[in-house]
């Protein structure tokens, strides 16, 4: 995977994780490093109608984080700030890792809540909202969303915002695919480490060092559904990956439990219940992943969520075949769309 800096330092083209998509640099790119650089870079791109594309790690396999020609692109992966200013919480720059932010806060001798599974850095902070979010520890303190105190953005025509879960926008922020607005800077719940007993490093701040995974290239397909029929939907998923068996190495298929505390972000599932998160999943075969052949895989799983309503996929990293709108109800899309319209009025982020 090429990341935002190595294409700025080497001139290669941009592309994202699954590989198949691919660009050149656009003639815009800001990386700013501070709110203020952030907030010029909106409010220029907004004064003259250009569309915007907003990325940082570009850990997700649909393209969407790659710019279209004649948009500008913000490259937030310089964006790593970290403070700890309040008990409980970290602050964080919305273009840190989520498992960068991780090993920071686990060296000060806490926990962050829910971080990505696999080992290795993936999705930035503001790609993990973006998303939706959720991993291991999910079974215990909820989705991503669960973890987050308040966010920090800037909206389309530049003008700021700070979100908590008190705000009716904030449940719709998860899920969002950065479509209202650019997030800046997260505060983000942490936990004592088992045994660690150590002082809140109060005021303690810097930079969020940045590690290089080493990704190895695998396509996956996840729904969500109701803890109850989590069981039947991973049934329903596996019944999937054995019909297209020979388009990938698969590998067993996974299960996670994402419990209900405060809400469920309307993009992700639109019932307030506990979830089940289930998928089938496969690394690439000799010879390189045959995109038609994923891309019946993809369509079975669409004919599964359109036959099982309360199932929905985790449209927002994956492949996709249809327009956005069609994996939403269409009470969930115009209550979205009424958001982006008072955050984004002119609809020049990240165009759908």
């Amino acid at each position: 995977m090429t990341t935002s800096a190595e294409a700025t330092e080497e001139g290669l083209p941009l592309t994202d994780y699954s590989g198949r998509f691919q660009c050149a640099r656009p003639e815009v790119w800001h990386q700013p490093t501070n709110q203020s650089a952030l907030r010029r870079a909106l409010r220029e791109a907004y004064a003259r109608g250009q569309p915007i594309r907003v990325r940082a790690n570009g850990h997700s396999m649909n393209g969407q984080s790659l710019p279209r020609a004649g948009e500008c692109l913000i490259d937030m992966t310089a964006c790593r700030h970290f403070r700890f200013d309040r008990p409980g919480t970290v602050t964080v720059g919305a273009g840190a890792a989520v498992w960068d932010v991780a090993a920071l806060v686990r060296s000060n001798g806490f926990d962050l809540l829910v971080v990505n599974d696999g080992g290795q850095a993936a999705s930035s902070v503001g790609g993990f909202m973006a998303a939706g979010g959720f991993g291991e520890s999910s079974g215990l303190h909820g989705g991503f969303w669960e973890t987050v105190e308040q966010v920090r953005l800037i909206g389309g025509d530049g003008r700021d915002h700070a979100f908590g879960p008190d705000d009716a926008v904030f449940p719709w922020l998860f899920g969002s695919m950065g479509q209202l607005g650019v997030a800046w800077e997260f505060d983000l719940k942490i936990a004592p480490l088992a045994g660690a007993a150590r002082p809140y490093p109060q005021g303690a701040s810097g930079r969020v060092e940045a590690s290089q995974p080493d990704w190895e290239r695998i396509v996956w397909f996840t729904v969500f559904a109701p803890l109850d029929r989590a069981t039947a939907a991973r049934q329903d998923m596996i019944d999937i990956g054995v019909r297209h068996r020979h388009a990938w190495v698969g590998r067993w298929p996974y299960a996670y439990e994402i419990r209900l505390q405060r809400f469920n972000p309307p993009l992700v599932h639109p019932e307030q219940t506990s979830l089940g998160a289930v998928g089938i999943w496969g690394s690439e075969p000799e010879g390189g992943f045959d995109w038609e052949a994923m891309g019946a895989i993809e369509r079975d799983v669409v004919a599964l969520t359109t036959r099982e309503p309360q199932y929905r996929r985790y449209i927002q990293t994956e492949l996709r075949s249809q327009a956005l709108q069609d994996y939403f109800s269409p009470d969930v899309w115009s209550r979205f769309m009424a958001h982006k319209a008072a955050l984004d009025r002119a609809g020049l982020l990240n165009p759908l």
